[in-house]
């Protein structure tokens, strides 16, 4: 058949000397063009399969037992759902045609990872060595002095003297609500280029309302976390006398569970508060300084994500999978993916 013919199915009716009629049924049928689909052996069965599989494993990259989901990409109807095994984390379904189809785990359908992130900075997301124009949540953000992204795409860099990012929202106003902080930071000379350096801070200093996580004044510092009350900065956590090593990397969590706060720092829970009814009111966000773009941060600054909700702050995370986001990948790591089914995939 070349390009331009009639194709006709059942049979032919436009030749002026004869028609000829089918008497039975027609089903599936498929015309395959191009190599990736061509039959080069006789099939096992007339019409392959359409068959969606894949692997599920957890944060540590270990195999896992999950309940899949699988929807229609371009309907959003879903069409069942199948069981990874628990030793290879391996699971196959069977969709009713050929069309693309999106695999979701039960435990990403509300994944509080993603749907209660408030705020999610990541320096890999921009240019090399330049600024971001926003976090992943589209929030605008404001680079103050020479903040900039590091040349290896993996950290900010300040310097200890007026750097700052800042970014304002009401979203970022946690109130009276569970939450979750996470940083990762890498302090030089205790993280300080002056005393009590800023890592983090939501509102302004002497503003009621307020929160800071900063660093204390020796060499290697311990971390803190301060509320202001409107009169006084009220202790949250401090790991004293845990200190912290200049030159390497740390993992910070500060948690809001019931009005307890929490710090887990490199894995390892170093301060409880007793339980407060505090309000963090604030809506304004400085990373590495303070608000009035003092008390400057030392060192450099990795992701930093904030949470609001009660299922992310409920569960201390551990290193491997502390501020990872999801992303349209493979599956398992919280992540969607979207499978294209193709004959005998």
């Amino acid at each position: 058949m070349s390009l331009g013919q009639l194709m006709n199915f059942g049979g032919i009716s436009t030749h002026t000397s004869y028609q000829k009629w089918l008497n039975g049924y027609l089903s599936d049928l498929r015309i395959t063009k191009g190599v990736g689909r061509t039959v080069t052996a006789a099939p096992t069965a007339p019409f392959p399969r359409p068959t969606i599989s894949g692997h599920v494993y957890d944060a540590a990259a270990a195999p896992v037992a999950k309940t899949i989901l699988v929807r229609d990409r371009s309907t959003g109807l879903y069409l069942g759902g199948a069981n990874s095994d628990p030793s290879t984390g391996l699971y196959t379904f069977y969709p009713p045609d050929f069309g693309e189809a999106i695999v979701e785990r039960i435990d990403e359908l509300a994944d509080p990872v993603t749907d209660e992130a408030v705020f999610d900075l990541d320096p890999s997301v921009g240019a090399v060595g330049g600024t971001l124009p926003a976090d992943t949540r589209a929030h605008a953000l404001t680079f103050l002095g020479d903040a900039k992204i590091s040349t290896d795409a993996l950290s900010f860099v300040f310097d200890g003297s007026g750097d700052v990012i800042q970014s304002t929202s009401s979203r970022y106003t946690l109130g009276t609500d569970d939450f979750c902080i996470d940083i990762e930071f890498y302090p030089i000379n205790g993280g300080r280029g002056s005393n009590y350096a800023r890592l983090f801070q939501l509102g302004a200093n002497t503003t009621a309302g307020t929160l800071v996580i900063f660093t204390g004044t020796t060499t290697p510092t311990i971390i803190e976390a301060k509320f202001w009350d409107g009169a006084t900065y009220q202790s949250l956590a401090n790991s004293s006398p845990t200190t912290y090593a200049d030159n390497a990397w740390h993992k910070l969590q500060l948690r809001r569970v019931a009005g307890v706060f929490f710090m887990t720092i490199d894995d390892v829970l170093v301060s409880t508060s007793a339980t407060t009814a505090y309000n963090i009111a604030a809506a304004t966000l400085s990373i590495g300084a303070n608000a009035a773009n003092a008390e400057n941060f030392y060192g450099r600054i990795g992701k930093v994500r904030i949470s609001r909700g009660a299922r992310r702050a409920a569960a201390a995370t551990p290193t491997s999978r502390l501020l990872k986001m999801p992303a349209d990948s493979g599956s398992g790591e919280n992540a969607l993916i979207y499978d294209r089914v193709i004959p005998g995939g």
